[in-house]
């Protein structure tokens, strides 16, 4: 949590010096290698986690797969730049995606060793790695910007830090794999890996293509807007997100032979999250208008209302994403790629459909109902078909939805009447009185009904249900 709220502190720094339409130039380039990069390592890295015989045969093969495609893939990328940015009406986007696609390069020699250390639950290791990487990324950043590199900056610093952290990466793996290949492993890496890299390849072209539609019907300076908003937005899924899929495929995938104690600890694991995640996403929504204009400052006014809509799109993709990791532990990748590319096939027109019609907000959304109407609702249908009880789930997520739900009167009662006493202006005062005062006064009230007084002091609420019933919680 605290290397995400280092980087938030970063978009933050960079947001005060950049334009919106250099945010807007280097979204495309971004948007473009996340494509890439989803399907770089394609799906070895957690292939390599699953694998059941000798790892160190298996991680030479894959280092070999691996390597070849990211080469193919940044070869691919660097000669078309010029016709990606062009079809995506931003042409000053091609030189910045040919400096950030080495990251594909990048991605390509650490993947297997990366797995390994997933592989072995090495999370300290891991995390040696990102706290270097990020001083460094930052500090080029903000350096190059300050300097006047624009979009480039963001390039700049992103390409510093990616390559602190492999370093590292390979320095404290268990070992580096050498390229070898075994035509017998490579089949069963594949089967396991192709759809898990497919189905990654789809999470990211949904969480990329809003910004391409954006770029090629608005221009860079409404993406540059919509960026923001989506970065904010993503907040509860970059602390929590990617912090869990570090051990919950691995765990996951330690419990899959015993029905029983996956399906445990997946129930106990989702209730924790929502309590924790909707609390996040109510005080984004609420909150919205003072956040931004505190910490990023009236130039970005108009991603007020675009934020309202994608908070509730963070929030799905974090519920989204830890099913993924269940299904993708238990070995179930086939099944999560295809719920994934029915949730592509019906975003794609609806984004096209918001965006000309209602502009970012439009965008947002056609996002967020897509995500709560169609999305979650599958992934629902997926966990009852492998056998999850989704009436006991539903009884652990209904106190923590009604704490948000009072949250947010709550939030939007005492804002009413802040603004009724400060006035709705911009002032840094009032918008930092807003968040100080509604802020605390929607976590207490959320806490109060979904956690309750007796286990908020006690940690009852995080215990297993089996320690709670000893305790008497």
């Amino acid at each position: 949590m605290l290397l995400r709220l280092a980087m938030v502190l970063s978009g933050i720094a960079l947001a005060r010096v950049l334009a919106p339409a250099d945010f807007g130039v280097y979204a495309v380039a971004l948007a473009v290698t996340n494509i890439l990069m989803s399907f770089n390592d394609v799906g070895m890295g957690f292939a390599i986690v699953r694998w059941r015989g000798d790892v160190a045969a298996a991680a030479s093969t894959a280092q070999t797969i691996v390597g070849v495609t990211s080469i193919v893939l940044y070869t691919a990328c660097f000669a078309g730049s010029s016709a990606l940015a062009d079809g995506f009406d931003s042409p000053e986007s091609a030189g910045v995606l040919r400096l950030l696609s080495s990251i594909l390069l990048i991605d390509g020699i650490i993947t297997v060793p990366r797995g390994l250390l997933y592989r072995e639950f090495r999370q300290d290791r891991l995390t040696v790695g990102e706290v270097a990487s990020i001083p460094v990324s930052v500090s080029v950043s903000i350096g190059a910007a300050v300097a006047g590199a624009g979009a480039w900056s963001l390039a700049f610093g992103t390409l510093a830090g990616a390559l602190v952290n492999g370093s590292l990466v390979l320095k404290l793996a268990p070992f580096v794999p050498r390229p070898a290949f075994d035509r017998q492993v490579a089949a069963q890496l594949m089967r396991f890996g192709i759809p898990l890299g497919g189905g990654s390849l789809v999470e990211h072209t949904l969480l990329n293509i809003d910004y391409l539609i954006i770029g090629s019907i608005l221009g860079p300076v409404p993406l540059g807007f919509y960026l923001l908003a989506f970065n904010i937005s993503s907040w509860p899924s970059t602390v929590m997100t990617q912090a869990i899929r570090r051990v919950s495929i691995a765990g996951f995938s330690e419990l899959s032979d015993d029905d029983a104690a996956w399906k445990a600890g997946f129930a106990h694991s989702f209730g924790v999250l929502v309590t924790l995640l909707v609390p996040m996403v109510a005080g984004l929504v609420v909150l919205a208008g003072p956040v931004v204009l505190f910490v990023y400052g009236d130039k970005w006014l108009a991603s007020v209302e675009t934020l309202r809509f994608l908070a509730v799109l963070g929030g799905a993709r974090v519920l989204s994403g830890f099913v993924w990791d269940l299904l993708v532990g238990l070995g179930r990748s086939q099944l999560a790629l295809f719920i994934r590319l029915i949730w592509l096939a019906v975003l794609l027109p609806a984004l096209i459909i918001g965006t000309n019609r209602g502009d970012i907000r439009g965008t947002a959304l056609a996002h967020s109902v897509v995500a709560l109407g169609l999305a979650l609702p599958l992934f629902a249908l997926v966990l009852a078909h492998i056998g999850v009880d989704l009436r006991a789930l539903a009884g652990r997520v209904t106190r923590p939805l009604m704490g948000a739900a009072a949250a947010s009167l709550v939030g939007l009662g005492t804002l009413a009447a802040l603004d009724a006493t400060t006035g709705t202006g911009a002032a840094l005062g009032p918008n930092l009185l807003r968040i100080l005062v509604v802020g605390p006064l929607m976590l207490g009230a959320h806490a109060l009904i979904a956690v309750g007084w007796r286990n908020i002091r006690s940690g009852g609420w995080l215990r297993p249900a089996s320690d709670r019933e000893g305790l008497g919680v």
